[in-house]
């Protein structure tokens, strides 16, 4: 039976895990389900029935959320089915926004036939583009991306299409960044006018474990820049907070665990030495924006906490990540409740001062951090 999905269903956090094969492809949509997925905006564009799910209507993104997140080195493929003069996108190295078209990462086109742009299936968006296009409409067709550091190959129907690597030294846009990182995959919902099909979504991840895929910065770098939203729902934009004076940001585990709830409470009971110093503090952790808010209120804490679903910032910094559910217990409105979180954070601390990483600490001592980081600054200044 056909059902379209509304908001109150396709808004929750769907964090089932994907199937995973023996030849190291995982399954990403299992066809009965939208596990693992989140819609932004207008759900009611998407459609799914008999194991394919249908775009057709306003603009939404329907972004993977679930446990494999998130890629760097990989290998995607799915199945597409574009109608006539129909537009979407497939999109990588991204993240979910609430609406608009993805600021991260890049699309990978889907046009056949849309007549009001030039740039066809295969296309890497504005970066490395396809005039002809390489598939039918009215049929299935094949889409491999394959991404291994900086180089993207771009297959339809096990041919290439589009091949790319990023030049040294490209620098994200401020309007759509288009470099290679890391991140999730989306969707494209485009237009009322566009009928577009995706089945079948399998992924690889190549060179190892989530390990393998951390960035990591050392003293001199510049700080990661990344927008996510802080104890209160609002961004929090690292460029703005890191271009002038001094900020400690330390990675934590988990909300409401000793270890990182002594090295939260050393935080805000040093808040006036710290603040003397000329320092903020950020926490950053894999936990909800309602399990930090739900911490914070029951601690009495004075600096902010950044939510890291996914543990994107973490990697940036070169923290490691392990992604999967875990379930804690809380304290809201003052009764213990589960709290659940998606990633798990090592405990590290950085420095930055006037956007550079002046210091990394990578054996942190929970209750003894704000103490010694008082220390570092010090010796900085």
């Amino acid at each position: 039976m056909k059902s379209w999905f509304t908001c109150a269903v396709l808004g929750a956090f769907l964090t089932a895990s994907a199937a995973s094969a023996a030849d190291g492809w995982s399954t990403l949509f299992d066809g009965q389900s939208l596990d693992g997925w989140k819609i932004n905006e207008n759900p009611e564009s998407w459609k799914l029935a008999d194991g394919v799910l249908t775009c057709n209507g306003e603009r939404s993104h329907i972004f993977y959320v679930g446990p494999e997140a998130p890629f760097r080195d990989f290998e995607l493929e799915l199945e597409v089915m574009t109608h006539e003069n129909s537009n979407a996108g497939v999109y990588i190295h991204t993240k979910y926004q609430d609406s608009g078209w993805p600021k991260g990462g890049f699309e990978c086109q889907v046009n056949n036939s849309y007549n009001s742009d030039p740039r066809k299936t295969g296309s890497l968006y504005a970066v490395s583009d396809v005039t002809e296009a390489p598939a039918t409409d009215n049929e299935w067709w094949t889409y491999n991306i394959r991404v291994e550091g900086k180089h993207i190959v771009i297959k339809v129907n096990g041919k290439t299409v589009n091949e790319y690597t990023e030049p040294e030294g490209t620098k994200p846009g401020e309007d759509f960044e288009r470099v290679f990182d890391q991140g999730t995959f989306a969707l494209q919902a485009h237009d009322p006018g566009s009928t577009v099909s995706f089945r079948n979504i399998r992924v690889k991840k190549l060179g190892g474990s989530a390990s393998a895929d951390q960035q990591g910065v050392n003293v001199g770098d510049a700080a990661p820049k990344f927008v996510v939203k802080d104890d209160q729902g609002a961004d929090w934009d690292s460029a703005k907070h890191f271009a002038k004076g001094t900020t400690v940001v330390y990675f934590y585990p988990a909300d409401f665990t000793g270890g990182c709830t002594k090295q939260a409470c050393a935080y805000r009971d040093d808040f006036s030495q710290l603040k003397n110093l000329g320092v903020a503090v950020v926490g950053v952790s894999g936990d909800s924006v309602a399990t930090h808010q739900a911490f914070k209120m029951h601690h009495n804490l004075n600096f902010t906490l950044l939510s890291d679903p996914e543990g994107v910032v973490a990697a940036r910094f070169g923290v490691p990540v392990t992604l999967g559910e875990k379930i804690a217990k809380g304290v809201v409105n003052g009764a213990e409740v589960p709290v659940v979180r998606t990633a798990t954070i090592q405990r590290w601390t950085f420095v930055i001062k006037d956007g550079r990483v002046a210091a990394v600490d990578s054996k942190v001592n929970a209750a003894g951090d704000s103490a010694h980081i008082q220390e570092v600054v010090k010796a900085l200044q």
